[in-house]
């Protein structure tokens, strides 16, 4: 009975749910991404996903970095519904200005028409993404997990009742940021508790100088998030302008499963980000290593489950995903996802970073990655194409991951070379 009440809660422990939650909002982004294929064509899926990379750098500047500092407020130093009014007034600045001057210097429509619609639904995203922080503070990663499965289900329903009564493909877009509009309304909002009405009141002079306060502290995530977005968009990049949209419509169908995976250590991350917080904070160093050392393994196991998924049933996967073009380079898949477990990693332990505040360390490791990569990505993807932009991820990620872990352990013995100075002061020696 122990047992079986014992696996009940884990089951619906908020870890779980959240990690549930992820894992279902990686089923809608392929369900996305299999229907732009069938319905279209593989080059439409590129096109996507280069709007993506388009986007990330203004998305990166509009988040403003804000989930990270509301999540680890504990002083309840700031508010959420200023965070939220925050987000929207740099979202709107940044995305707005990119599209503006992709309407006046691009002639191609149709990517200009995937772009804004695409941001129209990030927006909605981003401003969910406030919310999330807010539960986090509040302890409910449950709510999260719930508010992405909501996101999953409604997205899929509107996206395909768009497609189907417009008869065009991208209208679909319009119909995800719509059903994430009324996810963010309906669930998130509430459950963050913030209220629609406080959104609504006039931002005053006080307001401004408490948001420009915010803002120079997140310089140092935003650089992060600024460079991070650029690094994981060089191999899309360099795939569009050496191999051509269908070519990257390819690597975007193989890198999928990578980005699931991703979304793995992401929820690991974000659900361990509050308490590895309090562990730095009071200088519980042992546990704080123990609970990075054993989410990282989980992370890999998991990860070699899904190579060794991939390696045997890659071909059966890629036909029932996205048909029989893509499927005839089912050899791919398994170097992709094999190549990119340092990603996964590296993407779980920024948030450990994260954790002990160590904005600037991210940033200048990331900063490195990126170098690397761009000096990389031309050869390596002229040379071996598609895999050659995976070797781009497993580079920087294993960049990252070295970087982050010696930023974990130095944090480690300076804190605990401070506890004993202390001790040492307290008994007069």
């Amino acid at each position: 009975m122990t047992i079986a009440r014992s696996a009940v809660n884990r089951l619906f422990s908020p870890v779980f749910i959240l990690l549930a939650g992820n894992i279902l909002y990686a089923g809608c982004q392929w369900l996305l991404m299999s229907s732009l294929v069938r319905g279209a064509s593989v080059s439409l899926l590129g096109s996507y996903s280069y709007s993506l990379s388009i986007l990330a750098p203004a998305i990166a500047v509009g988040n403003l970095g804000l989930r990270s500092i509301l999540a680890r407020d504990f002083a309840n130093e700031f508010d959420a519904t200023d965070f939220l009014k925050l987000r929207w007034f740099c979202f709107v600045a940044a995305v707005g200005s990119l599209i503006a001057v992709l309407a006046i210097f691009s002639d191609d429509s149709q990517t200009l028409i995937v772009v804004s619609l695409v941001a129209f639904a990030k927006m909605a995203e981003g401003c969910s993404d406030i919310c999330y922080g807010a539960m986090q503070k509040l302890n409910r990663a449950a709510a999260q997990g719930v508010s992405l499965t909501l996101r999953c289900i409604s997205a899929a329903c509107f996206f395909l009742g768009f497609w189907h009564a417009t008869e065009t493909v991208t209208s679909g877009f319009f119909g995800i940021a719509l059903a994430w509009l009324l996810v963010l309304v309906v669930f998130d909002m509430p459950n963050a508790g913030i209220r629609t009405r406080d959104l609504l009141t006039s931002v005053l002079g006080s307001d401004l100088k408490r948001y420009a306060g915010v803002a120079r502290q997140s310089i140092a995530i935003v650089i992060t998030a600024l460079v991070g977005s650029v690094l994981v968009a060089v191999p899309n990049f360099f795939i569009e302008r050496i191999l051509g949209l269908e070519s990257l419509g390819y690597y975007a169908s193989f890198f999928c499963f990578s980005v699931a995976m991703n979304l793995v250590g992401t929820s690991l991350g974000q659900g361990a980000l509050a308490g590895l917080s309090r562990l730095h904070a009071v200088g519980n160093t042992a546990g704080f290593y123990k609970k990075v050392i054993t989410d990282v393994a989980l992370l890999i196991v998991m990860a070699g489950v899904a190579l060794v998924v991939t390696a045997v049933w890659g071909e059966t996967i890629l036909l029932f995903a996205f048909g029989a073009k893509v499927s005839g380079m089912h050899s791919v898949l398994p170097a992709v996802i094999a190549l990119s477990i340092p990603m996964f990693v590296a993407q779980y332990l920024s948030y450990a970073v994260t954790a002990i505040a160590a904005y600037s360390s991210i940033s200048w490791i990331t900063i490195t990655a990126l170098v690397v990569a761009v000096v990389l990505a031309f050869p390596l993807v002229t040379n071996f194409g598609i895999t050659g932009a995976a070797a781009i991820v497993f580079v920087t990620g294993s960049i990252q991951v070295c970087g982050f872990v010696r930023k974990l352990i130095a944090a480690g013995g300076a804190k605990n070379a401070a506890k004993f100075a202390d001790v040492k002061r307290l008994h007069g020696n």
